[in-house]
């Protein structure tokens, strides 16, 4: 709202880039979890 000139927007584009943005950030957690070593040998 504070913003005097707004930009325009492709809502097309966006969705396609956040579903790509979420894809990683999902790949990103994975790896976390399949690369996690224990520290302790239990």
């Amino acid at each position: 709202p504070s913003r005097a000139l707004k930009y325009p927007l492709d809502k097309h584009l966006y969705a396609q880039r956040h579903l790509v943005e979420c894809c990683f950030s999902k790949l990103k957690q994975f790896r976390r979890v399949a690369t996690r070593f224990e520290k302790t040998a239990r």
